[in-house]
């Protein structure tokens, strides 16, 4: 106990007295940025939303190749949700696009709920299909 008091008074003796004045503890220096709204704080709307538009088309492709996924009775269901998820993805995507403006984050939040909403499918696809490879003895790196 006595070592630990005095490990405490010789750091109060040191960091008041010898180093007094020489550290910053915690000084951070934050450059001050001021966003002009008028000009949509200098972002490219058209690029922004054409970018958007570049993203939700790559949705769209993916939401026509899982459409074309062969219609085997066992796969069909997970098939389904896999295309609900996409479709769901893509929706997303465009009402972002079509809704996107600066500064205005409550796009985000109806995106982010159906992007999860999305996600949760997704996974019930995966799940899905382990149990079905698992049900037929097939490992994961036997598919092609």
């Amino acid at each position: 106990m006595f070592l630990v008091g005095l490990g405490v008074l010789i750091g109060y003796l040191v960091f008041f007295n010898v180093l007094a004045g020489k550290p910053e503890v915690g000084v951070i220096d934050i450059p001050r940025v001021t966003l002009d709204r008028s000009t949509e704080g200098g972002c490219d709307r058209t690029s922004a939303v054409q970018a958007l538009s570049d993203f939700a088309g790559r949705y769209g492709a993916l939401a026509t190749s899982v459409r074309g996924l062969p219609p085997a009775a066992l796969l069909r269901p997970l098939v389904e949700l896999l295309v609900e998820a996409v479709e769901s993805e893509d929706g997303a995507m465009r009402r972002l696009r079509d809704s996107w403006v600066p500064f205005d984050t409550t796009v985000y939040e109806a995106y982010d709920g159906e992007v999860n909403d999305a996600k949760r499918l997704r996974r019930q696809v995966a799940s899905g299909l382990t149990s079905l490879l698992a049900d037929h003895q097939i490992a994961p790196g036997e598919i092609t």
